[in-house]
């Protein structure tokens, strides 16, 4: 899963690559992806205004996220415009790939840079003084495309995965235990519905996920993006945690098919008769089964949270979406509450600050 780069400017004829090692039995080797031609580097000397990386996941499995990455270039000297002969503006064509990461100095001096994945350009707003682009994960490709193909009871799933995304172009890297499920249906899906309406159909049927990852490419993996971080020291909030509004549903439904009708298998977990009803309906083409519905219902609902807290602070870069972070209020110092991180919104205006959001 590691990447090599070579930046000679030198021209290549043949490129070889020696495996010398291999540590993991039974597994095999496979170049992801190879990347030609130039590169553009932005840094805080051309760049202007505020960065901005928003990362965000949905652990109830009711929506596929996409994160965002804004960023804004200066061109007071008008080498951004689209018709200076000599100016950079196609260097940056929409749909190409751009890689993000902080560099932070250390107290010794020491300097590293922190990545925070790969994302794909896809507007570039201009005016007489700047250039703001919009960038968005791998996984926008999946949102903007509708395609006509689905899952065979002949097919694991890893292998149909797999031969999606590389037609996609989408680089990505497929968890062993992915290609041991077998879907139990032969399914077509609707070529109406875009691609990335079908993995979420598959994210709630089989609990595989699509997790982008700092490395700069799309895990396919049976979990979502998880981790442990530990406790946010107090000395870099700039607010205590303070409740977030969300929905919590209390009436679920799964619908499934019996012939040429449409049932629905109903998880009501209203306790009083003043209590209104909050639904949530699930159209899944993958549930074929009333246990499958009920299945499905149930682990939605287990899902959902029952409180959202959102916290500023000064960040703390190694901390991942999906991490369980540890939290203390302002009548709560040193017993700290643990939120998993559902939303960052980490930005750069000269100095670094993040908005979190988490939930319990």
């Amino acid at each position: 899963t590691n990447s090599v780069q070579y930046a000679d400017a030198v021209t290549y004829d043949r490129v070889v690559v020696n495996v010398t090692r291999v540590d993991t039995p039974y597994s095999h080797i496979r170049i992801a992806e190879m990347e030609f031609g130039a590169s553009k580097t932005f840094s805080k000397d051309n760049l202007t205004g505020t960065v901005s990386l928003i990362l965000e996941t949905d652990f109830t499995m009711q929506t596929a996220p996409i994160h965002e990455l804004d960023f804004t270039v200066l061109n007071v000297l008008g080498e951004w415009d689209p018709d200076n002969p000599i100016g950079y503006f196609d260097t940056v064509p929409e749909g190409y790939p751009v890689e993000v990461g902080f560099t932070c100095t250390a107290e010794d001096g020491t300097r590293w840079t922190v990545p925070y994945g790969r994302y794909m350009i896809s507007e570039k707003n201009g005016s007489d003084v700047e250039l703001k682009v919009v960038c968005y994960d791998m996984r926008k490709g999946l949102q903007n495309t509708n395609m006509a193909w689905g899952l065979s009871t002949d097919v694991d799933l890893g292998t149909t995965i797999t031969d999606v995304l590389t037609d996609m172009h989408i680089a990505h890297i497929v968890d062993s235990d992915v290609f041991d499920i077998i879907p139990t249906d032969t399914v077509d899906f609707d070529p109406e519905r875009t691609l990335m309406e079908d993995f979420l159909f598959i994210e709630q049927r089989y609990d595989v996920w699509l997790n982008p990852g700092r490395d700069g490419y799309i895990h396919v993996q049976t979990h979502p993006p998880q981790g442990e971080y530990g406790t946010m020291p107090t000395d870099m909030m700039y607010s205590y945690p303070l409740p977030y509004g969300f929905t919590r549903y209390n009436f679920v439904q799964v619908s499934y098919p019996v012939g040429n009708m449409t049932e629905y298998f109903i998880l009501d977990k209203r306790t009083t008769t003043l209590e209104i009803k909050s639904q949530l309906t699930i159209d899944n083409p993958l549930i074929r089964t009333r246990e499958q519905a009920q299945a499905l219902a149930n682990k939605l609902y287990n899902l959902m949270f029952s409180e959202m807290m959102e916290t500023e602070w000064r960040t703390d870069l190694t901390v991942d979406i999906g991490d369980d972070v540890g939290q203390c209020g302002r009548w709560s110092k040193g017993v700290p509450t643990t939120y998993r991180a559902v939303y960052q919104e980490i930005t750069y205006d000269g100095g670094i600050s993040e908005k979190m959001r988490g939930a319990r």
